[in-house]
């Protein structure tokens, strides 16, 4: 996978780019102080974080997993935090950022949902545009009764908070977006068409691709590296090409104007710096942007 595709490509996305202090500063504004003692939950590590998933019907049947990693529900102030991940990531995505975020957010709950067809959660054959996925947060909002909720999106993640936001504005109070797009633009999609559909099933998590998908020039533990080459590699191509196909077809731009979170005053729309690469988790700082053009996604 070289030339321009692919150099473009990497170029695309920047997750968690912004850092827990940029999203602490978006998220924290407009809440009363809680006269309750913080009793944060335990963090999982990598090797238990899959044990930490918990997994809840929606009201239309949809199984979601989640990481509860803020303040115990039982003790949180504040509207939730919800953390929705990219492309064939999952909830761990945010597992570096996870410490330093609940620091700059005390007393907030903090949820890191799987998106449908990742990480745990259920993998129906079809489905995967942002309408669906963002009907999946919401849903996901019902079933844990939580009324309104602030929404950091990466990637695709980005996507669907932005779309939940527009169509639901009731149910978000403030929205960061980190590697966004309102569509799929067309180096990306080349490339993505390009090799997508091509790949083998299963897909080998130390092959070529997959480690080109998770090349990172920001130094980031292989453990996690490692473990979310597989999970990626281990989803159902209905679920590569569900989201690819989904994402092709999808331009939200004509919602964008109805989103009441467009401005500074009321959570504005962020997106990360340029000159990372694909799946960078971003408890390090940006890396100098490259002398290349600014890219949003995927």
């Amino acid at each position: 996978m070289r030339g321009s595709g692919r150099e473009a490509f990497a170029r695309l996305s920047a997750p968690l780019a912004i850092g827990a202090i940029a999203i602490a500063g978006i998220l924290a504004g407009g809440l009363a102080p809680s006269p309750l003692s913080a009793a944060p939950v335990a963090l999982p590590d990598q090797a238990g974080w899959n044990d930490a998933r918990q997994l809840i019907a929606t009201p239309d049947g949809q199984d979601i997993a989640y990481v509860e990693l803020g303040e115990d529900p039982e003790t949180a102030s504040g509207v939730p935090v919800m953390l929705i991940h990219g492309y064939t990531d999952n909830s761990r995505s945010w597992s570096l950022l996870a410490p330093a975020l609940r620091e700059a957010l005390p007393k907030r709950r903090i949820l890191a949902l799987d998106l449908r067809g990742h990480g745990y959660s259920a993998k129906p054959a079809c489905c995967y545009g942002i309408d669906s996925l963002a009907g999946d947060v919401g849903g996901l909002m019902a079933a844990l009764n939580i009324e309104q909720a602030d929404l950091v999106g990466h990637s695709l993640g980005s996507m669907t908070a932005a779309y939940l936001a527009a169509t639901r504005p009731e149910k978000v109070r403030r929205v960061v977006l980190v590697s966004s797009a309102t569509r799929l633009p067309a180096e990306s999609a080349a490339w993505l068409w390009e090799n997508v559909p091509a790949l083998p099933d299963p897909i080998d998590p130390d092959s070529a691709f997959m480690r080109d998908w998770y090349a990172n020039p920001t130094p980031v533990t292989e453990d996690f590296l490692s473990r979310e080459r597989a999970e990626s590699a281990a989803l159902p191509r209905e679920v590569w090409m569900g989201v690819l196909q989904s994402l092709s077809a999808t331009d939200w731009s004509s919602l964008a104007p109805a989103s009441p979170h467009r401005s500074r005053s009321s959570g504005a729309i962020r997106t990360g710096c340029s000159g990372r690469s694909r799946k960078t988790n971003c408890a390090a700082p940006c890396p100098k942007p490259a002398t290349r053009p600014s890219r949003a996604w995927p």
